[in-house]
């Protein structure tokens, strides 16, 4: 491979922001159940597990016992938890991939939002779920065990890692079950507030948007669209992740300059392009070449996998399997760290995707329709998953980067060494966990106009 094919996307700070949505919405109450929310009861914790005192709307709900201290994982859980979040991600990418354009989304995100909906699912749905999402491994039950929310938390308290927050919005007077949301509060650290959808869908809306906008540093403003929340629905469950990091070396913004990026064979346009030498890690392979980029906190790396010169992205696309990738991925972390000469455009990825469709063209069927059981949530039988949203957005500049990405599940009833890495061309780039592998945000870059 020519040496001076490439040079290397790189970011000076990076600001992450994950950001996962269950909207549950039922046509009728669910009744005769362990847990409820009544408008109107004092705000204070649950005495224990058979009693259901909710605070008022909008007070945050919290039980003893509960926090990052009681969300250690072992190390080999927070392996198998990554893998399955992987292997979900990448079929996923398979299935969006037939989009033209620009792609962006988060695996953990999206993971994370289902996983949370599929502890409270039974039978077929669950089975479906569990294998659509790659959880069978886990072997969890609700009432002992779930796959952790994810290997994002081993490093909560360490510096330039993710922070994160989960909530749950039930509407006043609706009961659930006592172990649900116990679990979600135990197991994913999840608030509960009570919220009145029925009366005014509109105000639910605004705090859900609020508290996204918040936890998020202002990066997501609209989790959840105006015809997501009616007064129909009953439960909302959100996730944000946000990830602060700058680079081991950064870019110097005197040094940008535009120049061709090549979105095909036949046509460029003008992109503005950071330079500078770096000390990375790089792979070459058979169908380009993969550099791995590390955050000053040494815990999370941006990869870049770039076709080789006059090749098309989809030969890399193609074999982005999840153990060719896992493969490539150990190769290069045990390569030798070099000096190269790196340029990388700076530019913003917009994306947004109704997954109904695709979740159930990968296997994830029963959700979809009248035999759901989400029996886990409720006694009873009639709760019908109805759309899964998700929007994803990330920019890349000199001071760093900013990426968000917002997931919904709406419920109703019934080794070589390379002298320059010139990123020209259209490439995949992965923000990466490094000690657990997880894949926090997938996505390619082909075209600067969006």
């Amino acid at each position: 491979m020519n040496p001076n094919l490439f040079g290397v996307w790189i970011i000076r700070g990076c600001f992450l922001a994950v950001v996962a949505v269950l909207a549950i919405a039922v046509m009728w109450g669910c009744g005769d159940t362990a847990g409820s929310m009544e408008q109107g009861q004092d705000p204070g914790p649950v005495p224990d597990a058979a009693t259901d005192v909710f605070p008022q709307p909008g007070m945050p709900f919290t039980a003893p016992g509960n926090g990052p201290d009681n969300r250690q994982v072992s190390q080999e859980g927070e392996r198998r938890a990554a893998e399955s979040c992987n292997r979900f991600g990448l079929d996923l990418y398979a299935c969006l991939k037939v989009r033209e354009g620009n792609l962006l989304f988060s695996p953990s995100s999206i993971s994370t939002a289902l996983t949370m909906l599929c502890v409270g699912a039974g039978g077929q749905t669950r089975r479906e779920m569990e294998s659509t999402l790659h959880l069978s491994r886990y072997g969890f039950v609700l009432q002992d065990s779930a796959p952790p929310p994810g290997p994002e938390l081993v490093y909560q308290d360490a510096a330039g890692s993710p922070e994160t927050a989960r909530a749950l919005w039930i509407q006043q007077g609706s009961e659930y079950r006592r172990e649900y949301l116990d679990l979600l509060q135990q197991r994913y650290g999840a608030d509960a507030f009570a919220v009145d959808f029925s009366a005014d869908p509109g105000q639910a809306l605004e705090r859900i948007n609020a508290w996204a906008i918040e936890r998020t540093q202002g990066t997501i403003t609209a989790l959840l669209d105006e015809d997501m929340v009616h007064a129909g629905t009953e439960l909302v469950v959100t996730d944000v992740i946000w990830f602060s990091g700058k680079w081991l070396e950064p870019f110097n913004r005197e040094d940008t300059s535009d120049r061709a990026f090549r979105i095909n064979r036949g046509e460029t346009v003008q992109a503005p392009f950071m330079h500078r030498e770096a000390v990375v890690r790089t792979l070459a392979f058979e169908e380009g070449d993969m550099i791995g980029i590390p955050f000053d906190a040494g815990m999370f790396s941006l990869i870049i996998l770039l076709p080789r010169e006059g090749a098309d992205l989809a030969a890399i696309e193609e074999g982005m399997t999840y153990g060719r990738l896992a493969g490539m991925l150990d190769r290069l972390a045990g390569s030798p760290e070099i000096r190269v000469e790196l340029s990388l455009p700076r530019f913003a990825v917009k994306d947004g995707y109704e997954l109904a469709d695709t979740l159930g063209a990968m296997g994830m069927r029963t959700a979809f329709t009248q035999e759901a059981d989400f029996s886990g949530i409720t006694s009873r039988k009639n709760l019908v998953l109805t759309a899964v949203v998700h929007k994803a957005f990330l920019e890349v500049r000199e001071e760093g980067v900013e990426a968000a990405a917002g997931s919904g599940a709406v419920m109703t009833k019934g080794s070589g060494t390379v002298a320059a890495f010139v990123a020209d061309r259209p490439f995949v780039f992965i923000i990466r966990e490094d000690k657990t592998g997880l894949l926090l945000f997938l996505g390619r870059f082909v075209d600067p106009r969006g």
